[in-house]
């Protein structure tokens, strides 16, 4: 077996010796199946990888939309579940997040999909989604036909109200659909709209972000989620930014932006739901990405449950391919969590929220773990974080300054990781 090495920096490779122990294995190990845990409960992913414009900055797992892989894909997906529950029964689904891709260019697949998740386990949250701007406003899909599928929570990815960092983003519609497009989602009774927007993009201001956010709060929505402009080197805006020198935003505009962000928020009376977003008070969150234990489903998917987290093969005509097989899950490698490993993850996502309950700090103590509560004291002496009625609450620079560590830390693992899996639908093992 060939091994891919790890290009890892050193000090990260210390930091989670220190954090987790010599023991634990940070190599994903190539599989085609998995023994899944028995468990009671878990969120759910689906991975729809179609779209039918591929943006050049998005790194996730994604092919051109066709008709022809519709149905192939929506058959296997049904078969994904039917082994999923024939090993785990009938769980608890605490929510389902569906992302690609562009989920609803398959809008009439997916209540297929999820009436069968339905008949096989016990749905006890929110089903959540993302869309664009086209296939809403080409009337592709609408508003009531997402929410008649059981739809809650919604997010649509604008990047900006303004043309020419929609041109720049390479983003295929006008900012003039952008108005009515929202307000058919308002409108239609979700629990959340959320909206995806992009700041420090090349040559934009303070102003042109905070007109952005007055756009989005005008027309209602329920939460404003902000991202700055970053890349992965294996993305199509990775490979032009290494032919072309293309200039990405330094860490001074990303700072200087981000404090007027958040101080604009908070102003309006909002509050902050995690480091990158922004909800009305009341409104139930938007997440895609913090959920504690969860199946994936579909080419590419990650799944997180106690002990384990696995990856499905991100090539869909291998997908498609492996769960044509009795029997199986399409999983191309796994990693074996122990138990500190498991915790730490847990606190990873908990910075990402930005709130941090104190109570499984005291636990990890109790069991002779001392270094997350040292963390807090140490966050709340730099001033990065306060702790109030039991939650260590991280301050505006503890936020900023925070994530961007984590992203120091973890995107040259994730970077890793999916551009192996990128490259052939089962790859060798894989040190990170």
């Amino acid at each position: 077996m060939v091994m891919v090495p790890s290009s890892s920096p050193w000090w990260t490779r210390w930091l989670r010796r220190y954090l987790v122990g010599a023991e634990q294995d940070f190599t994903f190990h190539p599989v085609r199946d998995v023994q899944l845990p028995q468990i009671k409960s878990a969120g759910l992913y689906l991975h729809v990888p179609f779209c039918k414009s591929l943006c050049p900055y998005c790194p996730y797992n994604k092919i051109a939309y066709a008709d022809s892989w519709v149905e192939p894909y929506v058959q296997a997906v049904l078969r994904e579940i039917e082994e999923v529950y024939r090993r785990l029964g009938s769980i608890d689904i605490t929510s389902i997040y569906i992302g690609g891709g562009t989920p609803t260019h398959i809008a009439d697949k997916l209540g297929t999909i999820l009436e069968y998740t339905a008949y096989r386990f016990r749905l006890t949250g929110p089903v959540c989604i993302e869309t664009n701007p086209m296939d809403l406003e080409s009337g592709f899909v609408t508003a009531e036909q997402l929410k008649s599928m059981g739809i809650k929570r919604i997010s649509l990815g604008v990047q900006s109200f303004d043309e020419r960092c929609l041109s720049l983003l390479g983003r295929k519609y006008s900012a003039q659909i952008l108005p009515p497009t929202l307000r058919s989602l308002v409108q239609a009774g979700f629990e959340t709209v959320n909206v995806d927007l992009m700041f420090a993009l090349p040559d934009q201001k303070e102003e042109d972000v905070l007109t952005d956010i007055a756009k989005a709060i005008s027309l209602g929505v329920d939460q404003v989620t902000l991202y700055p402009l970053f890349t992965f080197p294996y993305t199509t805006v990775g490979k032009y930014r290494d032919i072309k020198k293309v200039k990405m935003p330094d860490l001074t505009v990303r700072r200087r932006m981000y404090k007027h962000i958040h101080d604009y928020f908070l102003q309006k009376g909002w509050q902050r739901v995690s480091v990158w977003g922004f909800a009305r008070e009341q409104a139930p969150r938007y997440s895609s990405v913090t959920r504690d234990e969860y199946i994936g489903l579909g080419p590419g998917a990650g799944s997180h449950l106690p002990g384990l987290f696995y990856i499905n093969t991100f090539s869909v005509e291998a997908y498609i391919q492996a769960m044509k097989q009795k029997d199986r899950l399409p999983v191309a490698m796994s990693l074996r969590l122990n138990d500190s490993l498991s915790f730490y993850h847990w606190l990873y996502w908990r910075l990402y929220d930005t709130a941090i309950p104190m109570a499984p700090l005291e636990k990890q103590r109790e069991k002779g773990d001392r270094k997350p509560l040292d963390l807090v004291r140490f966050l709340q002496w730099v001033k990065w974080a306060e702790v109030k009625e039991d939650f260590a609450i991280l301050t505006e620079p503890g936020a900023f300054w925070l994530h961007l560590m984590q992203n120091y830390f973890a995107l040259d693992y994730v970077n890793r990781i999916w551009s192996t899996a990128g490259e052939t639908p089962w790859p060798e093992a894989v040190n990170i």
